[in-house]
């Protein structure tokens, strides 16, 4: 089997692709060329073939769809200018479709989880106003930090949570429970944890650069002595998550998540099949 490596490399230089480009693109052709080589092919072997074992091979080294696209790519234009048929032609590799942990609480788990967290001092107060947070409004990790004192309207019973890239800003209802803790903290505890300190987080904590995070782990930490079935912070969020979906409609749901898009809260979808068959058994016994 022949590759024409120069004319390859002509063609892509016609086409404007950089330097570094071209280089990166004629050694993976060189690469497929050195495996068909090894692979010594009988000449009437399919080329379809080939290619996917090519890419079994390239699996072997590595899942991440990146990498395979990038190793893909080339020999995807190689074969576009050079031969009639390509055989790479609709080989893509998507990015592995992320699962969502289906080990949830319930909204009363929820409730009690925070009713049963520990108030007895400064810092466990300011923790368990954190945790409300994550146990009522869903919050993210990457918000706990971003939560400031103008964000909380005590009046209204209200918390703003403020976007990022992957999250839109959205308003939230504050949980009852939280109320009284709150106005709490706000007037007293945070005053003294502040120590004549100026700044508007709401969380106070150390000036240390991973303060937040030893904040969270602290927490986490608490939690899995304490609850059962607790494995991370992020778990509550998709606990909270996915009530609201079986609450509210999708579009409530999504708004309340900050997800920016619909299929991203659809994930959180659970479909109760021992529910349902419960139902069927009541209702429509053999």
């Amino acid at each position: 089997m022949i590759f024409y490596k120069k004319r390859f490399k002509e063609k892509l230089q016609k086409k404007g692709y950089a330097i570094s480009s071209i280089e990166s693109y004629v050694r993976r052709l060189e690469k497929y060329e050195q495996w068909c080589r090894l692979k010594q092919i009988n000449k009437n072997e399919s080329e379809n073939k080939l290619a996917f074992n090519y890419l079994k091979l390239l699996q072997k080294k590595t899942t991440n769809h990146r990498t395979l696209n990038r190793e893909i790519q080339p020999l995807k234009l190689y074969y576009k200018f050079f031969r009639k048929d390509n055989p790479f032609q609709f080989l893509y590799i998507k990015k592995e479709e992320q699962k969502i942990n289906t080990n949830f609480f319930t909204k009363e788990e929820l409730e009690k989880m925070y009713d049963d967290y520990p108030q007895n001092t400064i810092h466990e107060i300011r923790d368990k106003i954190l945790l409300g947070f994550y146990v009522f409004q869903g919050i993210k990790s990457s918000e706990a930090k971003t939560i400031k004192l103008i964000d909380i309207d005590l009046i209204g019973y209200k918390i703003l949570l403020k976007g990022d890239k992957r999250t839109n800003t959205r308003k939230i209802g504050l949980n009852i429970k939280q109320i009284l803790l709150l106005s709490e903290y706000i007037n007293i505890h945070r005053r003294t944890l502040l120590k004549r300190r100026m700044i508007d987080d709401l969380i106070v904590i150390t000036h240390s650069k991973f303060a937040q995070q030893n904040l969270l782990q602290r927490t986490s930490e608490k939690l899995k002595k304490s609850v059962s079935g607790f494995e991370t912070l992020q778990q509550l969020r998709a606990s909270v998550i996915s009530n609201w979906v079986n609450e509210y409609d999708l579009r409530k749901a999504q708004y309340l998540s900050g997800h920016r898009y619909i299929s991203t809260t659809e994930k959180f979808i659970i479909k109760d099949i021992e529910g349902l068959q419960k139902i069927v058994d009541e209702y429509f016994p053999l």
